[in-house]
């Protein structure tokens, strides 16, 4: 993928989210935390998504089917991370009101 589709996607989202909570935060301090949110949910995910890879290794090498479609699994906490990822951006890019503290 190249990196002007995701910029795409980060301005997308951008206005999504000015539409629904406003073209600025109200500070830096709300900025940050806003970033800081959507950061750790976006590692969560990716944290999830590792912990299936590993359970999906171990079946791998010990011969065994799995009971669950790890494939799946990981799909989805990766597609889940890149949407949270895409919001940290989008969130970096959109302006502050009042930058003073």
């Amino acid at each position: 993928m190249k990196t002007s589709d995701i910029e795409r996607l980060v301005e997308l989202e951008l206005a999504r989210a000015n539409a629904k909570f406003g073209d600025r935060h109200n500070s830096t301090h709300e900025k940050y935390a806003v970033i800081l949110g959507e950061f750790e949910e976006a590692v969560g995910e990716i944290e999830k998504a590792r912990e299936h890879i590993d359970f999906y290794w171990s079946a791998v090498k010990h011969d065994v089917k799995p009971k669950v479609d790890y494939e799946k699994i990981i799909e989805h906490h990766a597609i889940h991370a890149v949407a949270k990822l895409i919001q940290v951006a989008a969130m970096a890019r959109k302006e502050v009101k009042n930058v003073s503290i």
